[in-house]
């Protein structure tokens, strides 16, 4: 299917097209990662002492594997075996790979 029929669907189901994207092993930002596909943190890209020593604390650091199960209102991720919660400003700091994880 081209871009722009899937765009069309999701809009006419009311998805976001970012939501529709497959992991091709790509860097891409863990707000557009879909639903439990388990991907690796490659980076965290923030200058926000605070939020890095959070997403530490939450074990989301470069090497982390997870998996994303909640994406509205708070992001929801498993992270090794513990769900955490954190905002969309803070999944968009989160940048990962899904291939061969």
């Amino acid at each position: 299917m081209n871009a722009r029929v899937t765009a069309g669907i999701s809009a006419l189901l009311g998805w976001r097209a970012r939501r529709v994207k497959e992991l091709d092993g790509t860097e891409i930002s863990l707000i557009d990662v879909p639903l439990d596909r388990e991907v690796r943190v490659t980076r965290i890209d923030t200058t926000d002492t605070r939020r890095v020593n959070r997403l530490a604390s939450l074990g989301i650091l470069p090497g982390a594997t997870l998996r994303l199960i909640q994406n509205r209102g708070a992001f929801v991720a498993v992270v090794e075996r513990d769900q955490v919660a954190f905002d969309s400003a803070v999944a968009r700091s989160v940048w990962v790979r899904g291939d061969g994880v």
